[in-house]
């Protein structure tokens, strides 16, 4: 508590003693795209610039962005809010501003061509823009839309963006993920601009984003951006850099540069701090500016025939800062060390592959949870730094008709999955252990059932036998079949001969080595005459336990 008291006192602060100057940021775009990067971030706070995040499929997330870049303005220059889960994101953002916008065009003065860039005319002016984006895919490969309404209120001249101002926008993006380390983006987006200098346009952006040492210690981000005006379509273009490195868990620092490559070249040096918490994150950036444009004429009569140059300028200033305070379901690495704890996970009956649903409020019997649910829980939970281990509580399971079947294969699995991320499991059986539960359990660090409870892991197949019943009532049952064997287990033919007792006994034999193979493997036991008979025979808890099959 303590501690985030102090991480509220430091943003008041920030907030308080700002005294910023202003310089031009894109109108159209949330000012936190000068460090966002089309390949490496994801969220809330990153799904206007590459939908396609939304295809990784995120619980809810949402972020809290704040700009304030101008002293003359009495407020925040930008709030923006934006909310993500699964495969949809909403946002909404107000930009205000006290500075009206620059124009352009040539002026010759003296035999010299100046560039002509802006002028001082002081306008309030404000944007606002709603967002909604969809996505599908996977963490591998996904693709997203994005659709935009902007309402603009206060503007005036100039004539060009007044009257080139979008109403409607969209975009749409592909990011290809192929390993942890190396990811690949695309994004286009129409009626987007560099600055309120040029009409809006169509925009194309490629980016990269690695991690030399495959892991999250240092990551390297790049994306290159083409405005497209008329048969230019590389004239205009926007180059962004950048690197996070990874201090401690729950602390990154960032750098960032952002190159304007326009008739006025415009550059933005940023760098921050993240802080992450167990649900939650803040974010500070800190923006500064060399804009190679530089005022050598001002009129004090005629404040916008003020004149520019594109000759000076080769100093960066501080411009602003940006805020950001965000809110993940999904837990992360946190700077606070976080109480360990463990998740319990309870199976029984069948491992079924769907799910099944309440009946009749459950007062007529309760639905249950597919087996592919209870993986994802697992594996979840191996992803989770505050999680430490996990209790199995198994309940007796109809297994099938030789115990190891494939949801259970893909189970242990996924326990093996969890074990490898450093944490113990432990079984618990409430009641008696049969071959498949225990099976189960050899992929455990521990094993605890009662001292009274019943252990058995024979393995049997009961087959009915139907010759008798038809011959008695005289009933011909004609069967087409392909295979020698194919009715063994039907109980119509092969089961009832010799050949078919020794196929039977045959897969039997198969089965049952592979269960005390994983005996010897998972418990750590020699297989020798003695264990092999008591494992024959039903046992105790007391007797499991002398023989080192339980904890």
């Amino acid at each position: 508590m303590k501690a985030k008291l102090t991480l509220l006192v430091f943003v008041i602060t920030l907030f308080s003693v700002l005294s910023i100057k202003a310089q031009d940021f894109n109108l159209f775009n949330p000012s936190n795209e000068l460090y966002l990067f089309s390949a490496y971030d994801e969220g809330s706070n990153a799904f206007r610039y590459n939908p396609a995040v939304l295809g990784l499929g995120h619980r809810l997330n949402m972020t809290v962005n704040a700009l304030n870049h101008q002293a003359d303005f009495d407020g925040l220059n930008e709030l923006d809010l934006s909310i993500n889960a699964g495969f949809l994101g909403l946002a909404i953002r107000r930009y205000t501003g006290d500075k009206d916008f620059y124009s352009n065009y040539d002026l010759d003065q003296f035999g010299n061509l100046i560039e002509y860039t802006g002028f001082s005319h002081i306008q309030r002016y404000t944007v606002s823009s709603y967002s909604i984006g969809f996505g599908f895919g996977n963490k591998t490969i996904s693709a997203g839309l994005l659709f935009e309404f902007l309402h603009r209120s206060g503007f005036v001249s100039p004539a060009d963006v007044n009257s080139g101002f979008p109403s409607f926008r969209n975009g749409l993006g592909l990011l290809y993920r192929p390993n942890s380390h190396l990811s690949f983006s695309f994004t286009y987006n129409s009626d987007d601009a560099m600055s309120v200098m040029h009409h809006t346009t169509d925009k194309y952006t490629i980016g990269t984003a690695i991690r030399p040492f495959k892991n999250d210690r240092l990551t390297l981000m790049g994306d290159f951006s083409a405005f497209r005006y008329g048969s230019d379509f590389f004239g205009n273009n926007k180059i962004k850099a950048g690197a996070e490195l990874k201090l401690t868990n729950g602390l990154y620092l960032n750098i960032n540069y952002t190159r304007n490559n326009e008739s006025i070249r415009n550059e933005f040096l940023g760098g921050g701090i993240r802080i992450d918490f167990p649900n939650g994150s803040f974010r500070y950036n800190h923006i500064m500016n060399n804009s190679r444009s530089n005022m050598i004429y001002y009129d004090s009569f005629m404040p916008r025939h003020s004149v520019f140059t594109n000759s000076g300028g080769h100093k960066y200033s501080f411009i602003g800062s940006q805020f950001s305070l965000s809110y993940n379901v999904e837990r992360r690495k946190s700077i606070i060390p976080e109480k360990k704890k463990i998740v319990e996970i309870t199976l029984s009956g069948s491992l079924q592959d769907y799910n099944t649903e309440d009946v009749f409020f459950g007062l007529l019997g309760s639905g249950k949870r597919s087996i592919h649910e209870v993986i994802g829980d697992i594996d979840y939970a191996a992803a989770d730094p505050s999680v430490k281990g996990m209790i199995l509580k198994i309940y007796p399971l109809a297994s099938g008709r030789f115990e190891i079947t494939a949801a259970i294969e893909e189970l242990t699995a996924s326990m093996s999955r969890f074990r490898a991320k450093n944490k113990t499991i432990t079984v618990y059986f409430p009641q008696d252990v049969g071959p498949g539960g225990y099976y189960i359990s050899t992929f455990a660090d521990d094993v605890v059932m009662p001292a009274e409870a019943i252990f058995y892991y024979g393995l049997s197949v009961n087959v009915f036998n139907y010759n008798s019943f038809l011959e008695r009532y005289g009933i011909d049952l004609q069967t087409f079949y392909a295979g020698k064997y194919k009715l063994t287990f039907q109980g119509l033919l092969d089961s009832t001969t010799e050949e078919g007792k020794e196929v039977i006994n045959r897969v039997l034999d198969i089965v049952y080595e592979k269960m005390l193979s994983r005996i010897v493997t998972g418990r750590n036991l020699t297989l020798d005459d003695y264990l092999l008979d008591k494992l024959s025979q039903p046992l105790t808890g007391s007797e499991a336990y002398r023989l080192g099959l339980v904890d």
